[in-house]
């Protein structure tokens, strides 16, 4: 169960959007993540992370959400389209685990709110996870 928190938090979208970029403010943010595993006995406690978004991050739009830091998954976003301040995407990941991802983000200057689906299979079962995240600038990054 803790290698499926794991690969939820790092496989949150990482979005890279071309001419469109949210409509962030630099600086520090924090972001609180909760997985839900329908038919789990116990499920998980919410995890929250810091970190500092720069203009550039910003600009590129792939690290305003967790990224995914597995080296044995490589991740596609398919689609994306962002209308205004929302954010609908598809991305799909190969290697190991396997699993599709849907997802919304909807961005304001100093916070972002989202959802996403991830499906996979799992030792021959099928296994779907939501996940609900919100993020909101703290001030300043630290030097």
């Amino acid at each position: 169960m803790k290698a499926y928190l794991v690969a939820a938090l790092i496989a949150v979208p990482a979005i890279a959007l071309a001419a469109d970029k949210p409509d962030m403010t630099e600086g520090l943010w924090e972001i609180t993540s909760k997985v839900n595993m329908p038919g789990m006995p116990m499920q998980m406690p919410a995890h929250t992370m810091q970190h500092c978004f720069t203009k550039e991050d910003i600009a590129k739009g792939d690290k305003t959400v967790p990224q995914n830091q597995q080296s044995d998954q490589k991740c596609d976003m398919v689609e994306r389209r962002m209308t205004g301040n929302k954010l609908n995407y598809k991305m799909v990941c190969s290697g190991k685990n396997k699993m599709t991802m849907t997802g919304e983000v909807i961005y304001s200057r100093t916070s972002y709110r989202g959802t996403s689906q991830m499906d996979m299979v799992q030792n021959g079962q099928p296994m779907r996870m939501t996940t609900e995240y919100s993020a909101k600038r703290l001030g300043n990054c630290k030097k």
